[in-house]
């Protein structure tokens, strides 16, 4: 596997500028897909995937939504999004 598209996470740190230990840990679990697309706690979104072809599956990671995409073909992984938990309002803190 292949984390190929991180765009998602670098608008997600300019647009929330999260604090750095956040910051760390939302990349470490990001990095981890490399190896295991379907680490806990992540689960599949059956409606976005294409069977056969693709996987989207979701992650909430310390209040922050990960959703990404597995293209089975080959073998990239590509994040759709990264971002606070919908109905969160807590600050960013820096």
């Amino acid at each position: 596997m292949a984390l190929n598209d991180v765009e998602a996470f670098r608008e997600w740190l300019e647009r929330e500028d999260p604090s750095y230990l956040l910051m760390r840990a939302v990349r470490n679990w990001i990095d981890g897909l490399d190896a295991a697309p379907w680490q806990a706690p992540s689960s599949p979104i059956t409606e976005m995937s294409v069977e056969g072809q693709s996987q989207v599956r979701e992650a909430t990671i310390f209040g922050i939504d990960v959703i990404y995409e597995e293209n089975f073909q080959t073998g990239d992984i590509n994040l759709i999004h990264v971002g606070r938990h919908q109905g969160d309002e807590s600050g960013s803190g820096s």
